[in-house]
């Protein structure tokens, strides 16, 4: 129990510095030149860790790797488009939009799993896009840097 709380803690300040650290970096550092060095240090963190939380994690099975490939690649495509996000424009915007993500698995789990769209998850959708449109990140930043950022947010979706 306890190293869940650690592994869980731990993701959540490596993950809330993100944003932060890409912002800063973006002078010194092309975006797109950030990402090797983030997938880098997450893969020796994961590597380090990983044993301790779960003996097996390492063995992957040749029926995985397409589906591996392919949530690799979505997710390589949604952390560049975040990551070039964050460094053209401001950082509210960018995880503010981003967070389109409950509405990409809502659409997509319709349109590729078929799964039924309840009453609920539609009031959700009302009341998020509702939230969103109170918050309006779009009024200020760089529009291009918001496109980014929503682009982000369907392909975390459609990977999740």
């Amino acid at each position: 129990m306890k190293k869940g709380v650690l592994a869980i803690l731990g993701a959540c300040i490596l993950f809330s510095l993100i944003g932060v650290l890409t912002q800063h970096l973006a002078g010194f550092i092309p975006p797109l030149s950030l990402l090797p060095i983030r997938f880098t240090i997450g893969f020796l963190t994961l590597l380090m860790l990983c044993p301790f939380f779960d003996k097996d994690c390492m063995i992957v099975s040749k029926h995985d790797l397409k589906e591996y490939a392919i949530i690799g690649g979505l997710y390589a495509a949604s952390t560049g488009l975040f990551t070039m996000a964050v460094a053209t424009g401001p950082i509210q915007n960018a995880v503010l939009l981003n967070q389109i993500q409950p509405f990409a698995v809502i659409i997509f789990a319709y349109l590729i799993l078929r799964e039924q769209v309840t009453r609920t998850r539609i009031i959700a959708l009302i009341i998020g896009l509702a939230g969103l449109a109170i918050i309006n990140p779009l009024q200020t930043g760089n529009h291009i840097a918001n496109i980014l950022a929503m682009a982000s947010g369907v392909t975390g979706g459609l990977r999740l």
